[in-house]
């Protein structure tokens, strides 16, 4: 946790408190006064070098959990409670290339369909007044996916490529948003499966998809290209791998893909048409 400002000295949180390293190897109680709910889920730092994180509980009441701003001054809180926020189960946390912060939220167990999609623009500052909310509930937008428990990711044309797994009867899929229009482009049909639990997007558009059970997709060239999704089918064979659970791209356009047993890099070739 962060240093003591009164003597650098080391914070610990715990699930609920935080407990304070005091000189003498004691602890004590302490309620730091950084995320309202220590099981965070994401964390994120925009390109002003504000750090984000989230929450999610179905437990926890909606006023203590959300979403946690830290300029390196002050912490801002976002929840149910005090905000537009669609509901208080936080999966997804991106930091957009617009300096607006993308969220993703997904329902519990008794809120059937109340996740959704989130923007939020805080315009630089840590007043709230000049916050500026756009929510696209589940079921009730375009939106085809019931929740958004996955990752996005962001194109160099302004789009923003939403994945999600299922969750419970609700399905997943992916999806690109156009903020300049305010429109969802469904790719959930032409899928391999539904549980998309990652997506990135390379510096030559390609689009990666990270499956939960049947590995890597790919829609090469991404919104411009005009192709449709198909299956990297080489991956499951050559790593004996199925369920991906991260993927990352470096300057150099290689795939990083993360499974529960290995990491591998995919170089190739700059042609995501051959493998």
């Amino acid at each position: 946790g962060p240093a003591v400002e009164t003597g650098g000295l080391p914070a610990l949180g715990t699930g609920g408190e935080g407990l304070l390293l005091l000189e003498s190897g004691a602890y004590s109680a302490l309620k730091l006064p950084g995320p309202l709910y220590n099981l965070l889920t994401r964390v994120a730092v925009d390109s002003r070098g504000v750090v984000w994180s989230s929450g999610a509980s179905d437990a926890t009441p909606r006023a203590a959990v959300g979403v946690n701003r830290w300029d390196g001054n002050n912490w801002q809180h976002f929840t149910e409670a005090n905000s537009p926020l669609l509901m208080n189960m936080i999966a997804s946390l991106n930091a957009g290339p617009d300096s607006r912060m993308y969220l993703g939220t997904w329902f519990g167990p008794t809120i059937i369909g109340s996740g959704g999609f989130n923007i939020l623009d805080d315009h630089g500052t840590a007043d709230s007044t000049d916050d500026e909310w756009e929510t696209y509930t589940a079921n009730e937008t375009p939106l085809s996916m019931g929740v958004i428990r996955g990752d996005m990711a962001f194109d160099s044309t302004g789009g923003v490529w939403v994945g999600s797994q299922f969750n419970q009867q609700q399905p997943g899929g992916l999806e690109r948003f156009d903020p300049q229009s305010k429109t969802f482009v469904s790719y959930s049909e032409s899928l391999s499966e539904r549980a998309v639990r990652t997506v990135e997007v390379d510096g030559l558009g390609n689009v990666w998809i990270g499956y939960q059970h049947s590995g890597l997709g790919v829609i090469p060239g991404g919104y411009s290209g005009g192709e449709a999704a198909r299956q990297v089918s080489t991956f499951t064979g050559a790593l004996g791998e199925t369920g991906i659970l991260d993927l990352a791209v470096d300057p150099a356009n290689r795939l990083w893909i993360v499974t529960q047993a290995k990491t591998v890099v995919l170089n190739f070739q700059e042609n995501a048409r051959d493998e």
